[in-house]
Formats: structure tokens, sequence, C-alpha cells
């Protein structure tokens, strides 16, 4: 399928069997998992949590002697005459709890007290909630934008300039370019430095364009040689990113030995020209999304790539140059670039929120930002590439929610699950319709990994890199008495059954889809394969723990997975290695050679 359709051919959206309420304020279960949240009238809880038998924070809204009023539904036209009834019989009870409300404030001088705790952390993942804070309302879906248009730095601005004053560019956000450090930029572009010539940067960038122009919405109506114009006239950096990454795939003749070395100690030399000049341009955050994408592979030797680290800067940089443009602001949504702002925002999102999963490492921007990356799906102008990374964000937000509390494996499926059924249908859109799913069996991957450690595992470790020979002691050993092997044995089984859909797809999908996939895609397939090779590491290759068709289909899966890799391998021209490794880990770590002999 054409990937330049809407996102939004899909099969048609099937006729509810309810007539629902869209809750005003989301329950605390539905704005974690960053789902919808409709209230059904007979119920006294949403929807989605009565059917996962979650607790629903809407019950729990109720003021004075109130025990039935649907605080927080919206008014609904639709509504029957015993509901408009009701609420207006209860209209002065409502009045005479409000005043009660109101009388204790004012005595204790201090906020209402919070609400009762659920089963499940109300604490949002990225940063505190009120609830989580402290004595805090509920964080509401009606958003303030005065403290963002409004700001005392602004203030301080209007007033210097009315007076024609000096001010602190810094403090007061009107950040220009510094063109001299401009101008010292452009003295790494790789044509004038003579590492590349005008051809072959023409060619260069194309090949980049065609394999991974989605990431930075480069215009696809414009020529080779314009494009190129354009690119070394705003940023150095993106030519040598491109050139770099069009590299992989040039089958034209390069004469330079090591070109790729060469191009990567240029890209290195501007990013540490970069860290003090602000604001950055949108070709420099163009050339941060391709590298923090491709991080794994575009480093090399000792020239290292922290895809964490460069997507956070990326997005602090994108905040300081938007700071007019703030996604809360009135004046974004007429602005001219909104498409183009919000893919680059979203691409930073979702590349800085995969990092911190495989990472261990905490999310730099909160979830209010991340919650605004869906936004871009109303607008005319997306495309499945677009749906694609809103629905694998949305996926890993929940994971990366589910994964910092203490929950139970029940529950965290119940999220991740809820997630998965507002994407769904996306996965019959090919050929990236499959990454979604690969995406979420990796996320329910992860939520098992974690369910072992927590049950069965002495330590910290997860894989066991002891050789074969060596005495492996059974999980069962150091598990809780609670859990016995029926137990160790069906999650070992969900493990394995995983690693193999995930396997499955990736190796069955559109290979030229994979090939020019983000580094993450190709870490999460990897990384199941060894999860394979490390169960059977463990002594659970017998029947007493899995079938033999299991351990069967997880040995082909492995094969397949070394076979895949290997392609991908051959077809790289260059930042091969990082796929070279991954197979040298896989083949060894399948015999069984100790961890210092890799």
């Amino acid at each position: 399928m054409d990937i330049t359709n809407s996102y939004s051919e899909g099969p048609s959206q099937k006729k509810r069997k309810h007539a629902l309420i869209r809750a005003s304020v989301a329950c605390v279960q539905c704005r974690k998992a960053k789902a919808k949240c409709v209230h059904l009238p007979s119920k006294r809880s949403c929807v989605r949590c009565d059917r996962m038998k979650l607790s629903c924070s809407l019950a729990s809204l109720q003021i004075g002697v109130l025990d039935s009023v649907d605080l927080g539904i919206a008014a609904s036209p639709e509504r029957d005459d015993e509901m408009l009834v009701t609420l207006t019989r209860k209209v002065d009870d409502l009045h005479r709890g409000m005043a009660h409300l109101l009388g204790q404030s004012m005595n204790a001088a201090t906020f209402p007290a919070q609400p009762p705790i659920n089963a499940i952390s109300a604490a949002p993942a990225i940063v505190p909630d009120g609830m989580a804070m402290g004595n805090k309302k509920p964080q509401a879906i009606d958003l303030d934008t005065t403290f963002f248009n409004t700001t005392p730095f602004r203030d301080v601005r209007e007033v210097s300039s009315f007076y024609s004053l000096p001010f602190s560019r810094e403090l007061v956000y009107d950040i220009r370019p510094d063109f001299e450090r401009e101008r010292l930029s452009f003295q790494y572009d790789l044509v004038n430095m003579g590492i590349v010539s005008l051809k072959l940067a023409k060619d260069l960038v194309t090949v980049c364009n065609e394999m991974y122009g989605k990431w930075t919405s480069f215009p696809q109506d414009v020529k080779p040689k314009q494009l190129l114009e354009s690119i070394r006239k705003d940023s150095s950096l993106l030519l040598a990113v491109c050139c770099l990454l069009g590299l992989r795939h040039y089958d034209g003749v390069v004469k330079r030995i090591g070109l790729d070395m060469q191009i990567l100690g240029v890209i290195s030399q501007i990013l540490s020209l970069s860290l003090q000049n602000l604001p950055q341009s949108k070709q420099f955050l163009q050339s941060m999304v391709l590298l923090s994408a491709y991080s794994l592979s575009c480093s090399k030797g000792s020239i290292y790539f922290d895809g964490w680290f460069l997507s956070g800067y990326a997005l602090l940089h994108y905040i300081t140059r938007e700071m007019n443009l703030n996604f809360l602001s009135e004046k974004f949504k007429s602005h001219p670039e909104r498409m183009n702002h919000f893919r680059l925002w979203n691409h930073l999102a979702l590349i800085h929120l995969s990092h911190c999963i495989l990472s261990g490492r905490p999310c730099l921007i909160d979830e209010l930002r991340l919650d605004q990356c869906r936004e871009i799906l109303d607008l005319t102008l997306a495309r499945n590439f677009d749906a694609r990374v809103v629905a694998k964000l949305s996926i890993l937000l929940t994971l990366y929610n589910c994964l910092q509390f203490h929950e139970s494996l029940e529950d965290s499926m119940a999220e991740l699950d809820s997630t998965w059924n507002d994407w769904e249908y996306l996965c019959e859109q090919q050929p990236l319709g499959q990454f979604i799913e690969l995406t979420y069996r990796f996320a329910r991957l992860m939520l098992l990994r974690r369910e072992f450690m927590v049950k069965f595992s002495k330590s910290e470790d997860f894989m066991i890199h002891r050789s074969r020979s060596q005495d492996i002691e059974s999980p069962l050993a150091h598990a809780d008495p609670v859990f016995g092997a029926a137990t160790l044995g069906a999650l070992l089984n969900e493990i394995l059954e995983e690693s193999i859909a995930m396997l499955t797809i990736a190796c069955n999908s559109n290979y030229g889809e994979f090939l020019k996939s983000a580094d993450m895609v190709k870490f999460m397939t990897v990384y199941s394969a060894l999860i394979l090779i490390n169960t059977i590491r463990q002594g659970f290759n017998s029947n007493d723990w899995l079938s033999s068709s299991a351990l069967s289909n997880a040995k082909t899966s492995i094969d397949d997975c070394i076979r895949l890799c290997e392609t991908v391998q051959r077809d790289l021209k260059v930042g091969e290695e990082f796929i070279k490794g991954h197979i040298l880990l896989m083949v060894k770590f399948g015999e069984s050679i100790h961890e210092q002999e890799i």
C-alpha cells in the first residue's frame, strides 16, 4: 500500500452497542493508558474500567451527600428525560455539597483531601501527578493556556522593549541565531572541504531521501539538485548526516577509502560547536532525528552516538526554538509549518521514549507533551507513517508507565491491551502496520520479562551467560513458595509465544521496510531471539517445561532471525557493524560461549 495514502484508510467503525457519553474528565486508568474515557449512564464507572474490572476514579468523585451524581460527565442532548429529572432534583444537594466543601476549605486553609488510592497507582509515568505530589486536585483535560502564553519573562520583555532598554535574551526568550557560530559551522560543508564531490553529494542525498525521507519530511516534489542546494544552504550537519546514511545504500563507486569515518568526524565536530548555539534550526532537528533513530549503527570506533541523549537534546532545542509556538498556544494551530513541526516533535518523542525503555533512563519531556503527539491525526495532511508513529508512541508510553510501578501482570496486560485495541485496525494497512504489532508484542514481552525477574530471578540479571556445561540452578530454587512449577511453566510458554510471534512478524515483514526501519526495531527483533536462546540455556529445553513443538518453533525462529540479519548486513554498504555484532552474539550465545569469550 502506498504510504502516501491517508492513515484513515481502514475498516469501517462498528456500531456501538450502547449510547456512550464522553467524560469531560478522564478517569485515572484511562489517562494512564492514553485511552478515551466513555461513561455508560447505567454504570458508575467508565466502560473501559467496567470491562476490565478496574477501580474507576469516576466512581469516587462524590460531593457531600451525593451518591450517584455523574460528576465530570459532559452533558448530552440525547440524555433521556429520567436523567434530566434526576439531575434537576439533586441541584439543591449539589449546592449544599459545594457550600460544605467551601466551608471546609476556608477553615482548613488548605487543599481538599486527596482521593482514595486505587488498586493501580494513579501517578503518571513521566512527571508527578498532583495526587502523587500532595493534596492537589486531579488533573483535568481542560488546559489553561494562560501560563504558557503570558509568562513573567515575557512581561519583562514587553516593558523593556517599550522603553528601548537592553535585556537578557535568555531571560525573555528572545533568542536569535548567532550568525558568527553559523558561519563557522558552514566551514564543515563536505563539498567545500573536498570530502565528497558535488555529484556524489547529490547522489547520496537522493538515496537518503528515498530511504529515510519520511523521518525528516523532505519535500518529495523537489528535484535532487534543488534539495541538495537547499540543504547546503541551511545546514552542514544535515548534509553530512544525509551523506552518511546515503552511503548505506549507494551502489555507485566511492573512490575515497574510509569515507564514512571522515563524515563521522565532521558530524562530531559540528555537534561540538552546536552545544551553545541557540536556537537551532529546523534542519538541525532533522539531523538529530536521523542520528538518534540510527545511533546504534552510526556509532563506529571512537565516535559514539547516544540515542537517548541526542533525542532528548533535540527535544530541548525544539522547545527552545518554539517558545512562541507552544503546542498549547492558539497561534500554533494556524502556523503554515504545523504539519512539519508536529512530525519532527512526534519522531523525536518516539525515538526518545524507545531509548528510555531500552536503556532504563527517564523521559525528559512530560506526559502532557507526549499526549499532544496524537493531535497530528486531526490534520488532513496526516499519512500512514504519522499514524504508525502515534500508535507506536501510545503503546510504548503505556509500557513505560507500567514498568515504573509495582503492578500485577494482569493489570499491566489489561492496560496494554486496551491501548492496543485503539490502534489494532492500523495493522491492516501494510506494509507499515506490521511494525505496530511488532511494538505491541515487544511490550508484552517486556512485561513478561519483568514478571519472570520478580518471581523467579535471584538477581537483577535476566540473561544467563554461563556455559551450558556449568550447573545452572533452577529458578524455582529462588522463587517465592507461592509460585510453583505450574506458574513458571505457564510464564515460560508465554515468553516463548511472544518472542516467536515477534520474530515471525519481523521475518515475514516487507523486507524493504525492515531494512530502512530504525535501529530500535532491529534491536527489538534481535533481543527476542536472544530471549529464546536464554530460555533454552537455562535448562527449560525439556518436555517437562516446554512442548517439543514449542522448542522446535523457537529454534526455527532463531535461525530465521540470524538469516534475516545476515541479509541486512549484506545489503548495507556502511553501518553493517551493528548488525554483524548482533549476529555474532546470537551465534556465540547459542553455542554456550562464556560472556568473557564474546
